[in-house]
């Protein structure tokens, strides 16, 4: 059995199982004030010996199976916990937040628990004489450890929600591009259309580009393990690359004002974000004053400025 060394209970298990084979070995199969023996005798002690020394042998075949069980739950515990800790460290390092507090308590008391369960065997194994002992110790160790695991998987799926919801941000973003070239980009008349095509082209490459390093990353992280150290980048050099992005549209948009436009690109996100083609002009008003920052009497007359240039229905749409 090939022992990783982030297990921790099962070298004591071995440890000890080593120490009681030494002992078993050098128990000499003669009492100590025998001096002489006769062959018959001395065939009796052989062969009782022989046979104490195979049905130690099976027990200690049946630790050593017990062992190796207990090996398997307690990688596979300390491999999610490990993913767990990368996920986390990815997600804090990427998105410059801490991950939610209850998914933090749960790992950190999932661990506390294996600690614990540790400490208590480490004060308990060099009680243990025999292999029936270490069989035995092995086995309720396991079912320990299996449960801390169990839940520590349940905890996989959680941290990678998190991730999913950048990915909903990224994925809306792509959506918007596709709606803004098929919808917004025919009606243009006064723009050039290929100057704003390359930079639609570069939103993509930005959305698609992340989206595929985010996919890699966490791919590492659940089949490799891999720990996460520096990341080349963090949601802030996406987005700031993709606030240039929106500049660099506007200004290349002579049709409409760059108010209107910018006014038109959030009418766009939202429906993109929201899988929708409408928005209510009630509701369209209030989400961009509260966006734009402009009071909503203004954002109507203006999304009603749009609507009047033919770039929107009436209820706000394509």
């Amino acid at each position: 059995m090939s022992l990783n060394e982030s297990t921790k209970t099962c070298p004591l298990f071995l440890n000890i199982s080593k120490r009681i084979a030494e002992t078993i070995v050098s128990r000499s199969p003669f009492p100590l004030n025998v001096n002489v023996i006769n062959v018959t005798d001395l065939q009796q002690v052989i062969g009782r010996r022989v046979e104490f020394l195979q049905t130690e042998i099976e027990k200690a075949k049946n630790a050593k199976t017990k062992i190796h069980s207990l090996y398997e739950v307690e990688q596979s515990l300390v491999d999610t916990l490990k993913k767990l800790e990368s996920l986390k460290m990815f997600y804090e390092k990427f998105w410059e937040e801490k991950i939610p507090q209850i998914l933090s308590e749960k790992r950190k008391e999932i661990a506390q628990k294996y600690e614990e369960t540790l400490t208590t065997l480490q004060g308990e194994i060099d009680n243990f004489r025999d292999f029936d002992k270490i069989a035995e110790k092995s086995e309720k160790t396991q079912l320990k450890i299996g449960e801390l695991n169990k839940k520590a998987q349940k905890l996989f799926p959680q941290y990678e929600e998190l991730f999913e919801n950048i990915k909903r941000l990224l994925k809306a973003g792509s959506m918007f591009v596709e709606r803004f070239k098929n919808n917004v980009l025919p009606k243009l008349e006064k723009s050039d259309k290929h100057k704003i095509e390359s930079v639609l082209e570069s939103f993509v490459t930005l959305y698609e580009g992340a989206l595929a390093w985010l996919d890699e990353m966490l791919n590492n992280i659940s089949e490799k393990g891999t720990h996460i150290s520096d990341l080349p980048k963090t949601h802030k050099t996406i987005f700031e690359e993709e606030r240039k992005l929106r500049e660099a549209l506007i200004k290349e948009i002579k049709d409409l004002q760059e108010q209107e436009t910018l006014i038109l690109m959030k009418i766009v996100e939202t429906s993109a974000s929201r899988r929708t083609s409408w928005l209510p002009l009630t509701e369209a008003c209030k989400i961009v004053a509260q966006q734009i920052g402009i009071p909503s009497d203004k954002a109507k007359e203006i999304i009603m400025d749009i609507y009047e240039k033919g770039f929107l229905s009436v209820a706000i749409g394509f």
